[in-house]
């Protein structure tokens, strides 16, 4: 990164060995969501400086620019027909870049970056840039990522396979604990694609009312 003090160039000095190759090209799919010059000029210098990387016991994930093997990359994460097409919410215009150990989205929407709660479908804006949004992570790294459970976790099971996150038996939002006892590894898509049902299920339900979810999670 330029500014060798920028929360960015924190974060890539604690992160893991690149993922991707270095590589000058962008993926189509990156090109054709609708985001802030800005956010793609410092999500490009980003994955310039480190294409794709763990951290924080592979709690988080910055995805490579494009990787067909796990962990997808980018470009074909944000693929419609992966997983984002069985919410019921358009998220074509969101590019899913990061991740924390649950397999909540970290996203480029519009002109900031947002929170993308897979078991609610919200977006919820967490920073105005990378940079931003690289302090934002740093200040909290632990909650903000479920690095001590991904750490405990793995004390107990083994490292995490590439492609894999970590999700509740019973969901966070039918009140799941964060303890390694309600988690489970499951591939990457196949947990989006089961949160997606439950996030449907739960579309315009009113807070505090009752409703029975089918849960059918891949194990």
């Amino acid at each position: 990164m330029k500014e060798t003090n920028s929360n960015t160039s924190r974060l890539l000095a604690l992160a893991d060995q690149p993922l991707g190759r270095a590589s000058g090209s962008v993926p189509a799919r990156f090109q054709g969501v609708k985001i802030a010059s800005l956010l793609t000029q410092e999500l490009v210098a980003l994955l310039d400086a480190k294409n794709g990387f763990y951290a924080f016991d592979s709690a988080l994930l910055l995805r490579p620019r494009s990787s067909g093997e796990p962990p997808l990359g980018i470009s074909q994460w944000n693929a419609n027909a992966l997983w984002k097409n069985n919410y019921k919410m358009d998220l074509s215009g969101v590019l899913c870049f990061a991740e924390d150990v649950f397999g909540g989205q970290f996203c480029a929407k519009d002109d900031a970056v947002s929170y993308f709660e897979p078991e609610t479908g919200e977006l919820t804006t967490v920073a105005n840039s990378i940079d931003d949004w690289a302090r934002w992570i740093l200040d909290e790294h632990e909650l903000k990522t479920g690095a001590p459970i991904a750490h405990a976790w793995q004390r107990k099971h083994g490292p995490l396979k590439p492609g894999k996150r970590l999700l509740p038996s019973v969901p966070f939002v039918l009140g799941g604990k964060y303890v390694i006892e309600n988690l489970y590894e499951i591939d990457d898509v196949e947990g989006m694609r089961f949160r997606a049902s439950i996030a449907n299920q739960l579309e315009g339900v009113p807070d505090g009312a009752n409703i029975q979810l089918s849960l059918k999670p891949n194990r």
